[in-house]
């Protein structure tokens, strides 16, 4: 797995973050002509557990490349379908965090990014596509990549 394929992923992650974003957009987004929805199941403010890649369990901080000093990766997701990933030190400040469009149907979520740090991307891109199942406090996440399949486990941080 290259190292792109690995920042994609954790940018995928990082937009699974979700932090509620102005409501206006232009008629000529294409993110929000899709009118996206996302199931009520996946509205919670969510943490990295662990991550496997074919069913071998890596390091989540270095497997995102995240931020020198953040321990935690945080994805909120809102209900008007928006989401924020955070990438946060010991005691929780935000070092880096992305935000963008979460779209669930059926089983399947994918999350397009199109900001990092307060900054547009100047093309949203889809940072990760796969299937979800939620039980109890848990949020599973499995997709795969260049062949690999992975799987990321969220804890819900008010739980």
């Amino acid at each position: 797995m290259t190292s792109q394929s690995i920042y994609r992923i954790a940018t995928v992650l990082l937009l699974l973050a979700v932090v509620i974003m102005p409501a206006g957009c232009s008629d000529d987004d294409p993110v929000a002509a899709a009118n996206p929805t996302v199931d009520d199941a996946l509205v919670v403010h969510w943490y990295a557990l662990n991550v496997t890649v074919d069913d071998t369990p890596v390091d989540f901080v270095d497997f995102f490349e995240l931020t020198a000093g953040a321990v935690d990766l945080h994805l909120i997701i809102a209900a008007d379908a928006t989401y924020r990933t955070e990438e946060t030190d010991a005691t929780e400040q935000v070092l880096h965090y992305e935000e963008g469009i979460a779209v669930s149907s059926g089983q399947t979520l994918t999350l397009t990014a199109t900001s990092a740090n307060g900054v547009a991307l100047a093309v949203p891109q889809v940072i990760a596509e796969g299937t979800w199942s939620v039980e109890g406090h848990t949020l599973t996440f499995t997709m795969v990549d260049e062949g690999h399949t992975i799987v990321i486990v969220f804890g819900d941080w008010l739980s």
